[in-house]
């Protein structure tokens, strides 16, 4: 089974326009993402872990908790759509 995580920042302005629409895709392909959002003041190794160096960032993993595949910066609906659906 998938996993899908989003990375985001509280202070990037594509995130907040993103993370809405991230979210009714994956309800509409039944599938849950989890929200990693960066902490300034305290870095954060899960972003470290996976290389995110850009928001917003959605990333596919696998049961092995490795990276499918991800998507960077803006991205339509359909997109990310075709995103899951490949990485279901």
């Amino acid at each position: 089974m998938t996993n899908y995580l989003l990375f985001t920042s509280t202070t990037c302005g594509p995130c907040k326009f993103a993370k809405p629409t991230i979210h009714r895709v994956a309800i509409e392909k039944d599938v849950s993402v989890d929200d990693v959002v960066f902490q300034e003041a305290e870095g954060d190794s899960m972003f470290e872990v996976y290389e995110v160096s850009m928001v917003p960032t959605l990333m596919a993993i696998g049961e092995d908790d490795k990276e499918i595949e991800r998507l960077v910066g803006k991205f339509t609906a359909s997109a990310i759509g075709e995103f899951m659906e490949k990485t279901k």
